[in-house]
Parts: structure tokens; sequence; C-alpha cells
């Protein structure tokens, strides 16, 4: 896998091998997602800690967070919808493009992922979990450094 940036700051992962395609497409696209990070990150330690702020939770904040991240979903899905296929010599590369103003979403997306998959972890150790939290982790880095650079 090469990782760069484009002439317009869009960051580009060249000769994506197809399986990790399919562990980032299954990280992040599935629509459990929120809920899961809602319900389990969010409202039920609130419920615990603060009963007092959780009505308050659930009538304002958690109606927000879910619309925010619907965004960011469609963002996301719109880059998947855009990944680039070659095949040379029976390999198929695969190319991601995510563009300069899709990153914040692309981050936010890339650590609701990684709450989810550590709370699966906490659940059951496993060698796949632990993989996708891994490979999430270093896209991310790889983000937060893209933009980094942007900046300078």
């Amino acid at each position: 896998m090469k990782c760069f940036l484009g002439k317009e700051g869009q960051l580009q992962f060249q000769n994506l091998d197809p399986s990790l395609v399919k562990v980032l497409l299954d990280s992040l696209l599935t629509k459990n997602w929120k809920t899961h990070f809602l319900t389990t990150n969010c409202s039920s330690t609130l419920q615990q800690k603060s009963p007092e702020f959780f009505s308050d939770w659930k009538k304002y904040i958690e109606p927000e967070v879910s619309s925010l991240l619907g965004e960011c979903y469609t963002v996301m899905l719109s880059d998947f919808n855009k990944l680039k296929k070659e095949d040379h010599d029976n390999e198929t590369e695969v190319t991601l493009t995510i563009p300069l103003d899709h990153y914040e979403a692309w981050l936010r997306m890339l650590s609701v992922a990684r709450l989810a998959l550590a709370n699966s972890l906490e659940e059951k150790k496993c060698t796949e979990l632990l993989f996708r939290q891994d490979f999430l982790t270093v896209l991310q880095q790889y983000l937060v450094e893209a933009e980094e650079t942007r900046e300078n």
C-alpha cells in the first residue's frame, strides 16, 4: 500500500489489497456503528454515571451526534463509491482517494469505528478485531499527518 498527498491535498491510498479494502468496508460501512456507539459507548455510560443528565442527552445531544455521524457516513460512502480498481497480472489493485474536504468526516468515522471495535475487544479477544483496530489506527494516522502537512 502506498499513501501520498495528491496535488490538490487529497490523500491517496494506492495498491490497496482487496482484502484490506474488505476489512475497511466491513469496519466502516455497517450501519450498526451509530447505534452501537451511541447506545453502548455514550448512553449506557451516562445512564449509569449521571442519570440526571441522561434525559437531556437523549433529547438534545444524541439526535445531533446521530445526525452528524450520519452526514459523515454519507461522505465516506461517496468516497468508497469512487474506488478505482485495476487488474494487473491477475491481481487487483485498488485506489482510495479521500478529498481534502472529507478529512474531518473520515477522522470522525474512524474514531467511532475504533471505539466500537475497542468495546467489542473488551467482550472478546479476537485477532481479526485487533487487526481491524490496528488498520483503522494506521489510516487515521495518515489522515492526521496529511492534515498537519497541509497546514504547514
